[in-house]
């Protein structure tokens, strides 16, 4: 899930949000327009890839976003968070895991 921008969710002037939902292969494509990004959302196990496997891609792009993964609740989820973020870090990317619901 792509959010964007960030600033309608602490503006006091309402600005429209866009929400949609893209595959990676998408994501991906949308090249330079990964930097209107605010926030991602990515599942920690995919369909055919994981949240390592997005961190790196979108490391080669423009996107300079927040990502967001979410993922069952996990047995060491602090270890997981900072496997996730000793990838994202070096990229200049940002990371946070939550529970899904």
């Amino acid at each position: 899930m792509l959010i964007s921008p960030s600033a309608s969710f602490v503006s006091a002037t309402p600005c429209p949000v866009k929400v949609e939902t893209k595959s990676v292969r998408d994501m991906l494509a949308l090249g330079e327009e990964l930097a209107e990004i605010d926030l991602l959302v990515v599942p920690l196990i995919g369909h055919g890839f994981d949240a390592l496997d997005v961190i790196e891609a979108l490391g080669a792009t423009v996107f300079m976003g927040h990502i967001r993964v979410v993922a069952s609740p996990l047995a060491n989820r602090d270890a997981v968070l900072a496997e996730l973020r000793c990838h994202a870090e070096p990229l200049g990317l940002r990371v946070d895991l939550i529970d899904s619901l």
